[in-house]
C-alpha cells in the first residue's frame, strides 16, 4: 500500500495554520484540497 500523501502528522501540523474561510457554494474538505495540492506539485502534472 502506498503511504499517504497527507500523514496524521503532518496534518497536526498543518490544520492549525488554515483560517476559516466562509465562501458560497459547497467547500472540499481542507485535507482533501490539500492532498490535491500536493499530488500536482509532487507529479508535475500541468
Amino acid at each position: 500500500m502506498a503511504s499517504p500523501l497527507v500523514s496524521n502528522i503532518l496534518w497536526v501540523v498543518i490544520e492549525p495554520l488554515l483560517s476559516e474561510i466562509s465562501g458560497e457554494g459547497p467547500r472540499v474538505p481542507d485535507r482533501e484540497a490539500l492532498k490535491g495540492t500536493l499530488f500536482v506539485l509532487l507529479t508535475d502534472i500541468r
